[in-house]
This record gives structure tokens, C-alpha cells and sequence, in this order.
């Protein structure tokens, strides 16, 4: 369940309780806590790399942030063919996009400084192949 920490994210930022967040979540997979907690642990792991990356490319060029930011897509692409080769079932699937919902002025403000944090970093709005 690779979205509850993009849900639990965009949570926060705009203001939910994260017990309802995250309870909501874990109610519509069907699976227990343990389950979620097991089978995240390598999108844990990843998702700890990624918190540390401003620091790591903040003296980088832009072009040099989005090479980055492509190496990391690359790193998904090769767990994926990983896990076909040696026929592990994970449920694994790449793709999709993020779309957050402002109710409000400022909770559009927070969506909009992400982006260009995002942006800062690196990311492209294109999908990349």
C-alpha cells in the first residue's frame, strides 16, 4: 500500500486528523497494520533516502537535480524488473500521479510551495519513461 504515505501526507499539510487519515486508509486496503508495515519496508527505506535528498543535491545544478531525480525513477524501474525475474508477487505497480485538493486559500499555498520544493529539487511535471 505504496499511497498511505502520499495520503498521509497530503493530510497533514492540509489539516486532517491523521488518526482518521490513517485509519480510513488502512480500512479500505483490507490489510492489518503488520501487513502494511511488512510490505513497506523497502518504500520505507526508500522514502528515508528521499527526506535526506535536499541536502544531498542542494550545491547540485538543476540539470544535475533532475539527473538525480531520474536515477531514483530508474532505481523503481529496476525493483520492478527485480521482482518479475525472480517471480516475487508484490503487488508492485509504477505509475500514477498525485492530485491534492485546496479547499481553502492556504491550503492551496502549502500544495503550491511543495511543488516548487519539489520543483527545486528537481522533478519535472513530464512523466518520464
Amino acid at each position: 500500500m505504496i499511497i498511505l504515505p502520499i495520503v498521509a501526507t497530503l493530510g497533514h499539510n492540509l489539516g486532517a486528523d491523521m488518526t482518521l487519515v490513517i485509519g480510513a486508509t488502512l480500512s479500505a486496503s483490507g490489510c492489518t497494520p503488520f501487513q502494511h508495515a511488512f510490505t513497506q519496508l523497502p518504500y520505507a527505506a526508500l522514502a528515508g533516502i528521499l527526506a535526506g535528498l535536499s541536502r544531498l543535491v542542494e550545491g547540485l545544478s538543476r540539470d544535475e537535480r533532475r539527473a538525480c531525480c531520474r536515477l531514483l525513477a530508474d532505481n523503481v524501474d529496476a525493483i520492478g524488473a527485480t521482482l518479475a525475474r525472480e517471480g516475487i508477487e508484490a503487488e508492485f505497480h509504477k505509475g500514477g500521479a498525485i492530485y491534492a485538493a485546496a479547499r481553502y486559500p492556504g491550503q492551496e499555498a502549502i500544495q503550491r510551495a511543495y511543488l516548487e520544493h519539489l520543483h527545486a529539487l528537481g522533478h519535472a511535471e513530464e512523466a518520464s519513461n
